[in-house]
């Protein structure tokens, strides 16, 4: 076989990858766009003009100064109640959330300012981010349990002394002297040791 033989076949096969990893890519892109996402909710492509972009900005803001919101709220109960678990994870979540709303909040002032399309596509996909963050961190806040769920209500504690084992004399008038365990006791010195 000739080297110009040898490199048309690889030129040939080279072709047939490419177009076959062509077809599959551009399959595999629609059946992303009819398969559901996650929470079954179907693709929606990205708004196309510069107004509904920045609604949906602003409500993505909003949002997520309205979570941050009750997540105070949230936080004070808990504080209360004096329930510490419930207190610490909520206050994670505030804290998320807040530094999530002020990078949106950041984010929404530089799509306001920007004079380009491309550079307001890109602050809109960040904010819609920030938006699915704010979903989840909502969702993480209504899971997040407290120390009521381990309580099992009021202890009692009751001690039984079974008189059959008592070496104790009560009659005797004097009272035992208990060592804590490990402590080595000392002979007096009427038990003829030195």
């Amino acid at each position: 076989m000739t080297s110009k033989n040898r490199m048309s076949r690889i030129r040939a096969a080279s072709l047939v990858c490419a177009l076959g990893f062509g077809f599959s890519v551009a399959a595999l892109s629609a059946r992303a766009e009819d398969k559901p996402k996650g929470n079954g909710a179907t693709y929606k492509p990205a708004p196309t003009s510069p107004a509904q972009q920045l609604g949906m900005a602003r409500g993505v803001v909003a949002h997520g100064q309205d979570l941050a919101q009750r997540l105070m709220h949230m936080v004070d109960q808990a504080r209360r109640e004096g329930d510490v678990i419930r207190l610490t994870c909520l206050n994670d979540k505030l804290q998320q959330a807040n530094a999530n709303v002020g990078t949106a909040q950041g984010r929404l002032e530089e799509m306001t300012k920007a004079t380009d399309a491309d550079s307001r596509g890109h602050e809109f996909t960040v904010i819609s981010v920030i938006g699915q963050k704010l979903q989840t961190l909502d969702q993480e806040a209504n899971q997040c349990v407290g120390q009521d769920l381990y309580e099992t209500g009021a202890t009692k504690v009751q001690t039984e002394i079974d008189k059959s084992k008592d070496s104790y004399d009560s009659s005797s008038g004097s009272v035992p002297v208990l060592l804590p365990p490990g402590v080595p006791s000392v002979p007096g010195t009427s038990s003829g040791v030195k």
